[in-house]
């Protein structure tokens, strides 16, 4: 009785080990399995990022594009902005604090009059613009005649107390650059065709930087998200689009393809989008007039016709 029990125990044990054993390779092969699985994960996740780079660096390179190149056309794009906007924001000569010598103010004075370059005046600081003001507003008082400066005088005056002083320029003018004096003998009158010729030009450079930034933006159309998916310069853990995905999503990548000569000139194009075409217009206002009950059954056609008659019998 004794040896048989020993026998069951010792069979027990050994049945025991190898259910264990069978377990544990079992564990480990489902480990291996897993960690394979990452493993050729991270692989791929490498490969789809490497070629993503080279299509985009071919793109680049195709399109003749430089991101630095790119990126400091923006810097400069943003100086000029920054320019334009602080000759645009100028406060009248009440404001102005600290002029500098007569002689820097006379030679400035004579190099912005003899400009040709637009960039040169977008340079200049607000400061030095307010004081090249004062030196011609000077300059105008010393032409006076003796009888004609108490006149001279309170017109200046008047105009630093207007509303019309308080800034020099408005947005896309600069006529108040050279502002306008009264109509007295001796008085130097302002060239109003250079100051028309710099309000086209800096006209012209605004519009010519948002051109160039817009043909430089719209070689990036891959960066803009589509269905709300993260984008390249997007952050993962939101879906709101970043500055310059706005951007992206307000330009426009298409435009209408110009009539051919066999279009009659009294027809209108619509352009070569899918959604304006004649036969999209036509399937859609059908879809939208059509009813939205589903159709009724076959089998209900007779119950419908005949009532409900036979159920009750």
């Amino acid at each position: 009785m004794l040896k048989n029990f020993q026998l069951l125990h010792q069979a027990a044990i050994k049945i025991q080990s190898l259910i264990r054993g069978f377990l544990g390779r079992r564990r480990v092969e489902r480990i291996k399995a897993e960690l394979e699985r990452q493993r050729l994960e991270d692989l791929r996740n490498k490969a789809a990022t490497t070629i993503q780079a080279a299509w985009r660096g071919y793109l680049s390179r195709k399109n003749n594009f430089d991101f630095y190149k790119y990126k400091d056309l923006q810097r400069k794009n943003d100086e000029y902005r920054n320019s334009i906007d602080s000759i645009n924001s100028l406060e009248s000569l009440a404001t102005m604090t600290g002029i500098s010598s007569k002689d820097d103010l006379e030679n400035t004075l004579n190099n912005l009059l003899n400009m040709e370059n637009i960039d040169d005046i977008l340079k200049l600081s607000p400061s030095r613009v307010c004081a090249l003001q004062g030196y011609i507003d000077a300059a105008n008082r010393k032409c006076l005649l003796k009888g004609f400066r108490p006149a001279k005088k309170n017109v200046i005056l008047a105009q630093k107390l207007g509303d019309q002083c308080s800034k020099l320029t408005q947005k896309d003018s600069l006529d108040a650059i050279f502002p306008d004096l009264t109509d007295v003998e001796g008085i130097i009158h302002p060239d109003t065709e250079k100051a028309a010729q710099l309000k086209d030009a800096i006209k012209k450079l605004r519009e010519n930087i948002e051109m160039t930034e817009q043909k430089h933006l719209k070689k990036q159309h891959y960066l803009l998200r589509t269905y709300q998916q993260p984008g390249v310069l997007s952050n993962i853990g939101t879906h709101l689009l970043t500055a310059k995905e706005e951007k992206l999503k307000s330009l426009k990548f298409w435009e209408p393809a110009p009539p051919t000569a066999t279009t009659t000139p009294n027809k209108k194009h619509t352009g070569c989008g899918f959604p304006f075409s004649k036969k999209f217009k036509k399937l859609f206002k059908a879809e939208s007039k059509a009813s939205r009950v589903p159709p009724v059954p076959v089998f209900m056609n007779e119950f419908i016709s005949t009532g409900s008659s036979s159920y009750k019998k």
